[in-house]
């Protein structure tokens, strides 16, 4: 008799077990729709700082949907997006925060906020952001009062404290609310509500700087679950728009600007934690290659050699260090066999008599195609073809894919293809990652420079009147 109480309690702590969300290798993301849910729904896990496809198993009951979230993600953010199916109506989004319990949400009107079904950690957070928005509508106003009053008199004064005052209350209270919640896990991402506490009635210069020197005065980068939510993306990308924006204001080297802005970043997070501190190295090497800014992938460097620096792109990072070395001016650039439009291989060597442009580019790239009108306006209309020959190089995939392209065109140069696109030889030996790229070479295929747009190809040749002159021509 004992034995059968023991096998029936065993059988029973079994399926016990089995269904409860802590002994699971899962939760459920149960979204419970309006009858009228003619909506398509999807899930996006935040994964390593960046939104992927949630992969994992969904099942649908009547107007649930539920989604099994493995336990490998959690705890997570994910951002559901709903898709009117016939209908003029916006989508929808909605942040849900899952941790280590089943979550169930009911939407019973397109219109209210959900039901939370008691759920402690998006209900709170509900909370927190419909008080964070109530209480900076009360000093909103005097925000903009400040921000847009001329004159330096004692109105402005007292206007200006009583903001910086009104500041340090509402962060007080962010804090306050962190410190209250301090067992919800989704309370570590409302520091991004934190109000910089600097001088709006300053220049747009001034406030600018001050809001980059501040940026990361409130943020913990030993704490890696941060990376399971938009926070850090948010929090980076804002940093560099705001040092975009400086970079236009001042109107100084672009390269050097945001380099030191990297440069600033890297160091900030190299006293955390290694995982987190190697996502600022990637975030900051994906950004600079996309506007190559050599200067800031060579600043990237030491962090790279630095053990605690857990990058992913380390391979990567060393490779194209490599080839902004080996590819600098006064240096040789490889030999580069193409194709041309009947399919004979020939070698460009360059000519030694005048300089020559290698122009890397895909047809299915705008910024690409832009850069190849300008130049072929400027061929065509000006003193350009006379100073330096122009060859251009399809990195495309497929050589029908040029082909298509290339036939349309009528460009005054020699147009080419090379095999392997992007991920092919002569991309690996011009450590080509994206494109356009553009080098000009003298003599013995000796590199004079690496411009990255048409004004500085032009400053190669012309003074600033006829750069401006020529602008004018490439861009009408």
């Amino acid at each position: 008799m004992k034995i059968k109480i023991l096998l029936v309690f065993i059988f029973f702590s079994f399926r016990i077990g089995f269904a409860n969300p802590e002994t699971n290798n899962y939760c459920n993301l149960i979204i419970e729709l309006p009858g009228n849910n003619a909506r398509e729904v999807s899930v996006v896990l935040w994964q390593n700082g960046y939104p992927k496809e949630a992969l994992e198993s969904k099942m649908v009951k009547g107007d649930s949907i539920i989604y099994q979230i493995l336990a490998e993600y959690l705890p997570c953010q994910t951002t559901l997006e709903f898709k009117p199916v016939n209908s003029n109506e916006r989508p929808m989004s909605l942040n849900v925060f899952i941790t280590d319990k089943d979550v169930h949400l009911q939407i019973q009107n397109w219109n209210n906020l959900p039901n939370w079904h008691k759920d402690a950690e998006n209900m709170a957070n509900e909370t927190f952001f419909r008080n964070s928005l109530a209480k900076k509508q009360q000093f909103q106003l005097l925000q903009n009062f400040v921000a847009n009053y001329s004159d330096k008199d004692e109105l402005q004064k007292m206007a200006t404290e009583v903001y910086l005052q009104k500041c340090a209350e509402y962060n007080k209270w962010v804090y306050q609310q962190i410190n209250e919640n301090s067992k919800l896990w989704v309370s570590k991402s409302w520091k991004n509500q934190l109000m910089p506490e600097t001088e709006v009635s300053l220049s747009r210069e001034e406030n600018l700087n001050g809001i980059s020197n501040h940026a990361f005065n409130f943020e913990d980068f030993t704490d890696t679950t941060l990376l399971k939510t938009d926070y850090f993306l948010n929090l980076l990308n804002n940093y560099m728009r705001v040092n975009e924006m400086l970079v236009q204001l001042k109107g100084g080297d672009r390269n050097c600007l945001l380099t030191e802005a990297g440069r600033r970043l890297a160091q900030k997070a190299s006293k955390g934690d290694p995982r987190l501190y190697g996502w600022v190295v990637d975030y900051l090497y994906t950004n600079f290659e996309r506007y190559a800014i050599h200067e800031g992938i060579t600043m990237l460097t030491k962090h790279v050699d630095d053990p605690n620096c857990l990058t992913y792109k380390k391979i990567e990072i060393k490779r194209r260090l490599d080839g902004i070395q080996r590819l600098s001016v006064g240096n040789k650039a490889p030999i580069l066999t193409v194709k041309n439009s009947e399919g004979d291989r020939i070698s460009l060597n360059g000519n030694d008599d005048q300089l020559s442009l290698l122009f890397f580019y895909e047809s299915d790239c705008p910024h690409c195609l832009e850069l190849l009108d300008q130049l072929n306006r400027l061929s065509k209309s000006t003193d350009l073809a006379k100073d330096i020959t122009i060859s251009t190089i399809a990195l495309d995939e497929s050589i029908e894919t040029w082909t298509a392209y290339s036939q349309k065109q009528q460009f005054v140069w020699n147009d080419y293809y090379v095999e392997g696109g992007i991920n092919g030889k002569v991309a690996k030996d011009f450590c080509l990652l994206s494109s356009p790229s553009m080098f000009v070479l003298g003599k013995n295929r000796t590199i004079e420079s690496t411009p990255k747009n048409i004004v500085e190809l032009l400053e190669l040749f012309y003074d600033e009147k006829t750069i401006t002159d020529y602008l004018n021509v490439a861009q009408n």
